[in-house]
């Protein structure tokens, strides 16, 4: 099995986050796989947060590793949205592809009212090559 370097890593994670689209976090309560699947919040006033590319939100903090440097931001919760435990990074605001995925550091209950944040550094996504 081959690997990938780092230059084609950094590189990746340049042209991607950099000079991509628009990108949206999506929350979960169940965590999805590679594949797909989990169960992402289904409150009909829940939709994912807008994030974009370039140095504003992201940054290289290692070969092959990108962090968040800003604030994600989700709309005030007008209903429950259940104990949310991961997090999905998506091309579209509603179906599209689940590009990258994890947990969140701490797992909490969204309630209504509630303001979801992300904050800085929640989120890294690090390529691995073996």
């Amino acid at each position: 099995m081959g690997g990938i370097s780092d230059f084609l890593k950094n590189a990746y994670l340049y042209s991607t986050f950099w000079h991509g689209g628009a990108l949206y976090i999506g929350l979960y309560t169940d965590p999805p796989t590679d594949a797909g699947g989990g169960t992402e919040v289904s409150a009909a006033d829940y939709q994912r947060c807008k994030i974009f590319t370039g140095e504003t939100w992201w940054g290289l903090s290692g070969i092959g590793i990108i962090t968040n440097k800003t604030t994600a931001l989700f709309t005030a919760s007008q209903s429950n949205w259940g104990h949310v435990t991961h997090w999905g990074i998506f091309n579209s605001n509603h179906n599209g592809n689940l590009h990258w995925w994890g947990s969140l550091k701490s797992s909490f209950e969204v309630v209504t009212g509630a303001v979801v944040k992300i904050d800085p550094g929640e989120i890294s996504l690090r390529i691995i090559s073996g």
